[in-house]
């Protein structure tokens, strides 16, 4: 009897933590998510987000993706945040579709917060936060890679589109990698595009076009296309895969073209040669390889320009260090900007000599009052050198 309650308590702690969901407060608004932490997950690693499509649920994605199995077996954490619901109760992401172009929902700054919640709250690493999506969490990956790139490290939509006002904005922080899955065959996110916006979402483009843009932001200077084998006969459709590489920082940008594939999630209906699943983790996996490599080149290297870094902590309550590095003596000025742009308060205003610096903010503004929780930017200004970063206050 006793060994039996030995085993029992062994695969008691064997059993990988399910999924539960959680509120996030923002904005006077309380967000739910789903988290999957595997069990004895070491420090610094990955985080991956799956969002869902229009009308669907976290609960739903979760499911159908069997994201967990796989970051059970490769060691990273999941979550699954879910859409506010519109003005016909269907839950959906905000990219801008015509029908919703009222809606005041910023989900950016929600996906950005609660990502930098979770990266804190769990010893998460900042530097290997991806995101994934179905659909319309598809469209949202395309957003994030324009908007939040210095939080999320690569996206992968699946069967997703880039809306046109996106592309004609999109303007990264950090060129990242990115990978679509989509079938030519999709009869809900066209293929080919909507331009002159028939179906009522909105103008986007092609999927080439598309993808034509992150081989031009990533600067990728060769490629390869092939085909994979053709596992499953039954299910109509081939899997034509082209890569795009030798990048900046080493960076990819990946295709996989579904030959008749429709609106789907790869693996779990329509095509059955590939697992999408597994095959965005590759391509995730691959993301921190390559950066690792770039990373340990640079720390070899005597710095040659002048940067800003990420801060640190992040989320922090109340004070976090912000580092940066001069390349030559210039007037540096270091501010802190809410999101509406407006002046909290001015951190470094004086001449600097070369090296690495550090500065530390408490959280209060010009007048030494406590700022409120949100979404924050800091700017320096050296010379002609100019860059900006996000941060976020907890209280």
């Amino acid at each position: 009897m006793k060994k039996l309650f030995s085993l029992l308590l062994i695969l008691l702690l064997i059993v990988p933590a399910e999924s539960q969901v959680h509120n996030f407060e923002i904005n006077g608004q309380t967000r739910q998510y789903y988290f999957f932490l595997p069990n004895s997950l070491p420090a610094n690693s990955p985080l991956v987000f799956v969002l869902h499509g229009y009308s669907d649920s976290a609960t739903s994605i979760k499911n159908y993706s069997g994201m967990n199995q796989i970051a059970n077996v490769n060691g990273f954490a999941v979550c699954y945040p879910q859409g506010t619901t519109d003005q016909w109760n269907n839950r959906f992401w905000q990219v801008g579709y015509d029908f919703h172009k009222n809606n005041p929902v910023d989900d950016v700054e929600f996906l950005t917060a609660l990502a930098q919640y979770l990266q804190n709250e769990h010893n998460l690493s900042s530097q290997k936060t991806f995101c994934t999506g179905m659909s319309n969490g598809g469209d949202m990956c395309y957003l994030l890679a324009c908007q939040a790139s210095e939080v999320f490290s690569a996206v992968a939509p699946v069967a997703g589109c880039m809306m046109k006002w996106i592309y004609d904005l999109c303007n990264p922080t950090n060129p990242i990698p990115l990978f679509e899955i989509h079938g030519t065959k999709d009869n809900i996110t066209y293929w080919n595009g909507d331009p002159n916006n028939n179906q009522g979402y909105g103008a986007y483009l092609n999927v080439p076009a598309a993808i034509d843009l992150w081989v031009q932001q990533n600067n990728c200077t060769q490629s390869v296309i092939d085909t994979l084998p053709n596992i499953n006969h039954s299910d109509g459709s081939i899997v034509v895969r082209e890569k795009y590489f030798k990048g900046i920082n080493n960076n990819e940008v990946w295709l996989y073209k579904i030959i008749n594939g429709g609106h789907n999630w790869p693996g779990n209906w329509g095509n059955k040669d590939i697992n999408a699943s597994e095959e965005i983790w590759k391509f995730f996996n691959l993301a921190i390889q390559n950066a690792t490599n770039v990373r340990e080149e640079k720390e070899n290297q005597i710095a040659n320009v002048s940067v800003l870094y990420q801060n640190y902590p992040n989320p922090f309550n109340p004070i976090t260090t912000i580092s940066y590095n001069l390349l030559e003596e210039t007037f540096v000025n270091i501010t802190i900007y809410d999101i509406l742009g407006r002046e909290i308060f001015r951190l470094v205003n004086s001449t600097q000599q070369p090296g690495l610096k550090s500065v530390q903010w408490d959280a209060t503004d010009s007048q030494g009052k406590p700022v409120s929780a949100g979404l924050y930017q800091y700017k320096i200004k050296a010379g002609k050198f100019v860059q900006i970063r996000k941060m976020v206050v907890l209280k």
